[in-house]
């Protein structure tokens, strides 16, 4: 099938799809040099925690200015925003399994203040899939000069990292084509993730939150070693 490379923003814990593109590629590559949005395309729970009231968005304040690339956006530490992280996370999950191993590591992450989003992300990211021995190499577009948007930006990032296939979330069909990419020598594949089911607490189980609500009900464990 030759290189397998997938892309994403650098997001804060997203859901276990993200990591199952990770999973199925050979490198990943961060695009952290496009614009910043809040937004992310994505109006589920992939970035929330369940907590006994219910999901609950966790968010890291930023200083953001209006033509900031993802690669430059600072985390905001005037803000007292990490001690309430970690209470919202001992009062959510306390009782689950795994809380002590993955709160250590997580507190140790958060307490090593990173100066940008990006970098804490990846940081927390690249751990989680070393952890879970994906074998995945990573590697950041902000550090050379792509260019492109949207569909070019895929070819010429793809081509960049000597790219034989391209892996892509089903949420890029809008603006990818296959007859395109195959005329430029790319193979494309959309993901096939489908949600995983795992013990939760807090009562029914919630599909697709954060990855973190998963680690701390399951720990560490690849969660799609035996998928078929």
């Amino acid at each position: 099938m030759g290189k397998i490379i997938a892309a994403h923003q650098p997001n804060f814990l997203p859901w276990l799809g993200l990591l199952y593109k990770i999973y199925n590629c050979d490198e990943f590559i961060w695009a952290d040099d496009i614009q910043f949005s809040t937004r992310n395309g994505i109006n589920t729970h992939r970035n929330c925690i369940k907590t006994s009231q219910g999901i609950q968005d966790i968010r890291i304040p930023v200083i953001k200015h209006s033509t900031s690339k993802i690669c430059e956006v600072e985390i905001d530490y005037r803000q007292n925003w990490i001690p309430k992280m970690k209470k919202t996370i001992y009062l959510s999950y306390g009782k689950a399994e795994f809380y002590e191993e993955v709160s250590e590591w997580f507190n140790e992450v958060l307490d090593l203040h990173y100066e940008t989003l990006a970098q804490l992300n990846k940081r927390l990211l690249e751990d989680i899939c070393n952890r879970m021995e994906f074998g995945v190499t990573f590697d950041s577009c902000s550090k050379y000069d792509i260019g492109g948007k949207k569909e070019e930006y895929v070819i010429n990032l793809v081509k960049f990292f000597d790219g034989d296939v391209y892996y892509s979330g089903t949420g890029a069909a809008d603006y990818l084509h296959t007859e395109v990419l195959k005329e430029q020598g790319i193979e494309l594949i959309y993901s096939d993730f489908s949600t995983v089911v795992y013990p939760q607490l807090w009562g029914e189980f919630i599909a697709d939150l954060s990855v973190i609500d998963y680690l701390f009900n399951c720990g560490f464990t690849n969660p799609f070693a035996n998928k078929a």
